[in-house]
């Protein structure tokens, strides 16, 4: 393993020394030291200690050919490559990652920056629940999960390319509630690492920039439907769907605010009514849930990354655990209006299901 990490940074390295002429031309690597942070009373035997992560980046700086590059003062684009030991080798293995990802400088200067990283791509961990052999996962039931990071750093650029980096950020692994258990796996951690960046220095721009997406309140109208287990473990996947409105504002030329009304329509799956008396169960095709959320949403351009702080307003069967939701996914309007939507629900830092989703939305004068 120590090998491959070697030839990997090697290569990439050498790589980014003659790339001054490729859209990818600075990488990073970087040591992480995290640690499994239970939530949820099945877990604390999970947390073993700080434990060391490595990850290596490639990534390069937007040229400005778009607004949104403009406006968010020219992101970096590119994808990360991670190594985590976990802690635990004997019930959580480890876990290896690879996403892509987005940098924003919210101060970008000559000799320092403040950034943000969001990454979100596929992990493979090596180890999962098993009812006899691994029955201690608690955590984790598939060894294919999605892939998160998120990082706050300080950065120092010293001669002309070459930077250190000192940061804070987050990390989880979950497989989006398609298989049980999946509490999953949340990992703060602490950020070294070092970076050379062929890219040119940029003055930022300021929000006066001609932004050409269309900045009028709006109105969004969309269905969407996926496919969840539930508990006990392994127990089988059943059909959620349900419909979205939400009325958003925009705040200025990068992000929006809204409020919005989920409903919620679920299979029947007698585990998950199982607090219902049996003489009920057979009455219940499916359960009906609604709830009321707040909306924060980024754009750039016809895409937008966003994010729903939830409330249950009603649940006659009390199916829900948690009287709060949340929601966090990705969507694309196309010319027509039509709006594509990829989402994961969850509660608690638990998730529920993947939401995917076709909409309508109308924009609307001042």
């Amino acid at each position: 393993m120590r090998q491959t990490i070697i030839s990997i940074l090697f290569t990439a390295f050498s790589l980014c020394l003659f790339s001054q002429n490729y859209f990818f031309n600075n990488i990073e690597a970087s040591y992480h030291r995290g640690f499994i942070a239970p939530h949820n009373e099945s877990m604390p035997h999970l947390y073993r200690g700080w434990f060391s992560s490595y990850h290596i980046s490639i990534s390069g700086k937007t040229t400005g050919n778009k607004d949104w590059h403009q406006l968010y003062r020219y992101p970096y684009l590119g994808i990360d490559f991670s190594y985590s030991g976990l802690g635990y080798p004997e019930v959580l293995g480890d876990a290896y990652s690879i996403m892509p990802h987005i940098k924003f400088n919210f101060i970008n200067g000559k000799t320092y920056r403040l950034n943000a990283r969001y990454a979100v791509g596929v992990g493979y961990l090596t180890k999962k629940y098993h009812y006899t052999e691994n029955y201690r996962n608690t955590a984790i039931s598939s060894n294919l999960n999605l892939a998160v990071n998120i990082m706050f750093e300080n950065e120092f650029l010293f001669k002309e390319r070459y930077n250190a980096i000192l940061g804070v950020g987050f990390s989880h692994f979950s497989n989006g509630r398609t298989n049980t258990p999946n509490r999953g796996l949340n990992i703060p951690a602490v950020k070294l690492g070092f970076s050379i960046d062929n890219s040119k220095y940029q003055q930022p721009t300021n929000d006066s920039t001609d932004y050409k997406n269309n900045r009028d309140n709006d109105l969004l109208i969309l269905a969407f439907g996926g496919m969840a287990a539930s508990y006990p473990a392994g127990s089988k996947l059943s059909p959620r769907a349900g419909i979205t409105s939400m009325y958003s504002y925009p705040v200025n030329l990068k992000y929006r605010i809204g409020l919005g009304y989920d409903f919620f329509y679920y299979y029947n799956n007698r585990n998950l009514l199982s607090h219902v008396v049996e003489r009920e169960q057979e009455h219940i095709q499916w359960h009906i849930n609604h709830g009321l959320y707040f909306a924060f949403q980024m754009d750039f351009g016809k895409n937008a990354f966003f994010l729903h702080k939830g409330i249950y307003i009603y649940d006659k069967y009390n199916f829900q655990d948690n009287l709060f939701y949340h929601r966090v996914g990705f969507r694309h309007t196309f010319d027509n209006n039509l709006v594509f939507n990829l989402s994961l629900k969850t509660q608690f830092f638990t998730a529920q299901f993947f939401e995917l989703g076709i909409g309508y939305k109308v924009f609307l004068n001042d």
